[in-house]
C-alpha cells in the first residue's frame, strides 16, 4: 500500500517549483495568541541533535564531569556551530530537539544537584542559534545516566527532589524565550522503575512526575507561563501510553502535547547487526504489511489524543539503526512515508540523527553536520513537500465484520466499501487458516480463526482506512475414509499395531487381542480438520484353526450366498469365496491369504462410518487389513 502517491521525483520537482529551500517559517501569529495546535502544525518536520548534549559516561561517569571537561563532543560529535543548526533550517527543518545529560554536570556528591552554569549556558546558545534560525526547539532531561529507575524506585523523595531541582534550574535560565522554546518533562525513562512497583503504581508515579514538572514550569515566572509543554508518554511507547492509566497532566494553559516514540518495524529501524532480543534484522521496508501497521500505530494515537484535543509530537522516529546496511532506498522510503502518516493526523514528526564522525560516517545519518546538508536529496524534497501537510478525514469502511466457513467447503465473498471512495483491498491476516482474492473471496485452508485485513489507500481529503473482518474455519463432519467398525482377525494377529489402518488413522494405542473374543479399540485420525475424528473399532480374534465358515455364521447367509453356485460343494472347505459370505456379528474377514480384496461400499448410518474403503488382504502374522464386506 503506497501512502507517498508522488514518486521521490515528482517529490523533488514538487519541492523546486515551491522554492521551498529553506526552513518552515513559524507562524506570523503572536506567539501567546497560538493554540498548540497551531504550534504543532508550524513546527513542520523537525530532527534531533542526537549523541551530543546527551552523551554521558564516556570518561569517569556521570556526576565527575564538568562541562569543559566532555560533554557535547563526548560521543563523537563535533562541536556544535550556529552553522550547522542555520543548516538544519536551510534543509528544511521546522523544528530541532536537544537531549541533553544535565547531571554530568553536577559536582560529585552534590545533593542540591546544581547545574553548572556553563552548561546552561551553552545549551542556551544552541537553542538561541535554533530560534534565529526560525525554528522551534525542544529541551529536555534525557536518560541522563539512567539514574531514574533506582532513584524513583527505591527514595521517590529523592529523585523528586533532584528532578525538581534540576527542572527550577533549566525554566529559570529559559525564561525569557518565546514559544518557540518548549519544554519536555523527559525522555522514555517514564515507566522504567517497573522493577521496583506495580505497574498501576508505575503509571501513578509517572502521572505525579508530568503533574510537578507542568506545574513547577507554569510557575517559574518569565514567558514560561505561557511555554508549549511536551509531556513524556509511558516509555515514551504508543500502545503504553495509550493505555488509560495514562494521564495528561491539569494544564490551565491547554498549552502541552504529549510526546512518544516510533521505531518500528524494530528489526528494521533499530537494529543493525543481531542481537539477543532480534537475531534476524531486517533490511527492507515498504510491505503492504508495514504500510498498515504504520498506518495503524497512527490512528491508535489519533484517536486516542488528537480527536480529544490533545496534540501529539513523535519526538523520536525514522531510524535508529545504519542506514547503509539496509536495502538501498528503503530507509528514505520509511522516513518519508512516516511524515505523511503523521502530519496528515495532525502529528509534528521529529527525526532521530546523531553526530557524522570518521568511524561511524554516513552509517545511520541523515544530516551531515560536517557539510551542513542532508545525506540524501529524496528526503530534502519529501520534507519540502510533506511538512505542510493537512490534516485528513478518517475513511471508514463498511460491510461484513465477520464470517464463517467450512474446512473444505465452499468459498464466500466479503463485500466491503469505504467511504472515501477508494478500492477496498484484503490481505489475509494469516493464509494457512484462509486465503483472500483480490476481489475479496475468501476460501478455507485450515480450521482456526484469523482476520483479514481490510484496507485503502489515501485519498487527497480522506487517510488510509483500515478494518479487520474475523474469518473462523468451522471442522467438516467426517474424514474421507474411516475404519470398519467390525474387523475379524486371524488367530496370528495379537494386538492392533498388526492391524494396518486407512490413510491418516492410527490407534490411539496399541492393545492386546484376546483369543477368540471380540475387543473394542479406539482410533484416531490425524486431520484436526474434521469433528468426527475418533472411532472405536470390534475386533474379534478368531480361535486356532477356526475360519470364516467354522465361526458363528449368519445361515440365511450363507444360504443365500452359496445358492448363486449351481456347482457349490457341501464341503466347507469349499467355500472359499468367503469375502462374499456373512456372519451373525457383521465381522468383515480378508477373502483369503492369497491376497484377494473386497470392496466396502457402505456406510454405517449410526456412527458415520465407512464407505470408499478398499479392502486389504490378510499379511500372515505380520499385518492385516480388513474391509467390510458388502451387503452389510
Amino acid at each position: 500500500m503506497k501512502i507517498l502517491k508522488r514518486s521521490l521525483a515528482a517529490l523533488s520537482a514538487a519541492a523546486v517549483a515551491a522554492g521551498v529551500c529553506g526552513s518552515v517559517s513559524a507562524s506570523a501569529a503572536s506567539a501567546k495568541e497560538m493554540t498548540m495546535a497551531d504550534i504543532i502544525k508550524d513546527m513542520g518536520v523537525g530532527i534531533n541533535l542526537g549523541n551530543t548534549f546527551e552523551s554521558c559516561g564516556v570518561e569517569t561517569g556521570v556526576g565527575s564531569w564538568t562541562y569543559k571537561a566532555a560533554f557535547e563532543t563526548g560521543w563523537g560529535s563535533p562541536k556544535v556551530t550556529q552553522a550547522m543548526i542555520q543548516g538544519m533550517a536551510d534543509e528544511g527543518f521546522g523544528s530541532v530537539r536537544i537531549p541533553v545529560a544535565w547531571s554530568n554536570t553536577f559536582k560529585k556528591g552534590d545533593t542540591t544537584y546544581t547545574i553548572d552554569q556553563d552548561a546552561l549556558d551553552r545549551v542556551k546558545e544552541v537553542a538561541q542559534w535554533a530560534v534565529d534560525a526560525d525554528m522551534y526547539v525542544i529541551v529536555n532531561i534525557h536518560w541522563d545516566g539512567g539514574w531514574w529507575a533506582k532513584a524513583f524506585g527505591t527514595d521517590k523523595d529523592e529523585a523528586m527532589k533532584r528532578y525538581t531541582r534540576m527542572w527550577e534550574q533549566i525554566a529559570d535560565e529559559f525564561k525569557d524565550f518565546d514559544q518557540h522554546l518548549i519544554f519536555e518533562s523527559l525522555n522514555e525513562e517514564g515507566g522504567s522503575w517497573e522493577e521496583y512497583v506495580s505497574k498501576d503504581e508505575s503509571y501513578k508515579m509517572l502521572n505525579e512526575v508530568n503533574q510537578t514538572f507542568t506545574d513547577l514550569v507554569r510557575n517559574s515566572g518569565g514567558n514560561n507561563a505561557d511555554r508549549p509543554l511536551l509531556i513524556a508518554g509511558y516509555n515514551t511507547d504508543i500502545a503504553k501510553t495509550c493505555d488509560e492509566r495514562f494521564e495528561m497532566p491539569k494544564d490551565d494553559k491547554n498549552l502541552s502535547a504529549v510526546s512518544v516514540h516510533y521505531y518500528s518495524p524494530q528489526p528494521f529501524a533499530l537494529v543493525t547487526d543481531p542481537v539477543s532480543w532480534c537475531p534476524t534484522p531486517r533490511k527492507d521496508w515498504g510491505t503492504e504489511e508495514d504500510y498498515i501497521d504504520l498506518n495503524n500505530s497512527m490512528d491508535t494515537l489519533k484517536k486516542r489524543f488528537v480527536d480529544n484535543g490533545v496534540p501529539v509530537i513523535m519526538g523520536e522516529c525514522g531510524m535508529g539503526s545504519e542506514i547503509i546496511s539496509k536495502n538501498e532506498g528503503d530507509a528514505t522510503k520509511l522516513i518519508l512515508a512516516e511524515i505523511e502518516a503523521m502530519r496528515t493526523r495532525g502529528i509534528a514528526p521529529v527525526l532521530w540523527d546523531i553526530n557524522y564522525t570518521e568511524s561511524n560516517k554516513q552509517g545511520n545519518i541523515i544530516y551531515n553536520r560536517n557539510t551542513c546538508k542532508l545525506t540524501d536529496p529524496d528526503i530534502k524534497a519529501g520534507i519540502a513537500a510533506l511538512s505542510d501537510l493537512d490534516l485528513k478525514k478518517d475513511t471508514v469502511i463498511s460491510g461484513d465484520t465477520e464470517a464463517e466457513l467450512t474446512y473444505k467447503g465452499d468459498s464466500k465473498k466479503l463485500t466491503l466499501t469505504a467511504d472515501s471512495g477508494a478500492e477496498v483491498k484484503y490481505l489475509s491476516g494469516n493464509e494457512d487458516v484462509v486465503t483472500v482474492a483480490a476481489d475479496g473471496t475468501i476460501t478455507p485452508v485450515a480450521v482456526g480463526t484469523t482476520v483479514i485485513k481490510v484496507y485503502t489507500e489515501a485519498t487527497d481529503e480522506y487517510l488510509p482506512g483500515y478494518t479487520e473482518v474475523t474469518v473462523k474455519v468451522v471442522a467438516a463432519e467426517n474424514p474421507p475414509v474411516v475404519p470398519d467398525s467390525k474387523m475379524t482377525v486371524d488367530n496370528s494377529v495379537k494386538n492392533t499395531s498388526q492391524i494396518k489402518l486407512p490413510e491418516g488413522w492410527k490407534w490411539l494405542k496399541n492393545v492386546a487381542l484376546a483369543e477368540g473374543e471380540t475387543t473394542t479399540v479406539k482410533a484416531i485420525y490425524s486431520d484436526k480438520n474434521y469433528k468426527n475424528r475418533t472411532v472405536d473399532v470390534e475386533i474379534y480374534r478368531q480361535k486356532v484353526g477356526e475360519t470364516d465358515s467354522s465361526s458363528d455364521s449368519d445361515t440365511s447367509s450363507t444360504k443365500d450366498t452359496s445358492s448363486n453356485s449351481s456347482s457349490a460343494s457341501s464341503s466347507s472347505s469349499s467355500s472359499s469365496s468367503s469375502a462374499s459370505s456373512g456372519s451373525s456379528s457383521s465381522r468383515s474377514s480378508a477373502a483369503s491369504s492369497s491376497g484377494s480384496s473386497a470392496v466396502n461400499n457402505d456406510k454405517n448410518a449410526a456412527t458415520g462410518i465407512g464407505g470408499g474403503i478398499a479392502g486389504f488382504a490378510i499379511l500372515g502374522a505380520a499385518a492385516m487389513v480388513v474391509a467390510k464386506k458388502k451387503g452389510e
